[in-house]
């Protein structure tokens, strides 16, 4: 009597296995999205070209986040359980996107990225055609009158301080390097 009272007490409560079905397709879904995060990793570090340091930056970048969503995943569907199943999950998901989606996704992802670009090149066209062009034209409108008419006086002014200018080095000479007095009175000899 005392053994089976002892036997109920241990006894593990196991899923059923629908949801260890459930739990299994979870996963595998979950190995579609690390396949799918690596080919946007994929995409941009084949556009952004980056050095060795950003690379393994942006490596662990990849590898922190999916590691999050297969934590994520495991504590939604199984609270966090580790089975051998995960494995098998993540293992066919990913492989299963890499021989099924893989190029799709990437070309999809490069021509998004070839569309953006000429859509961004399109607003800056039109943000020089429509507002910075009639921008510079209404400052040259107004500006050139008044450059025309300061033309003179600034040239004038302009030779006359140039005259003021070699005065003042002149004086600034004298001051710094005075002549010898004459030997004599002016106009002897």
């Amino acid at each position: 009597m005392a053994l089976a009272a002892k036997a109920n007490k241990e006894v593990v409560a196991i899923d059923p296995v629908s949801i260890q079905i459930a739990n299994f397709l979870m996963t595998i879904f979950c190995g579609l999205l690390i396949g799918g995060l690596f080919d946007g990793y994929r995409v941009v570090r084949g556009i952004l070209t980056p050095k060795t340091l950003f690379t393994g930056i942006g490596d662990l970048i990849f590898w922190v986040v999916s590691t999050l969503v297969v934590f994520a995943t495991l504590l939604l569907t199984n609270w966090g359980e580790v089975r051998l199943y995960v494995f098998l999950g993540l293992a066919i998901g990913i492989f299963a996107y890499m021989k099924l989606c893989s190029r799709i996704v990437t070309r999809m992802l490069i021509s998004a990225w070839r569309v953006s670009c000429t859509v961004c090149r399109g607003c800056v066209k039109l943000i020089n055609t429509m507002v910075w062009r009639p921008l510079v034209w209404i400052v040259r409108l107004f500006t050139t009158p008044f450059v025309w008419l300061c033309r003179k006086p600034g040239l004038y002014l302009m030779k006359r301080t140039r005259k003021v200018g070699a005065e003042f080095k002149a004086s600034i000479k004298l001051l710094l390097f005075p002549r010898d007095p004459p030997a004599g009175p002016p106009g002897a000899k």
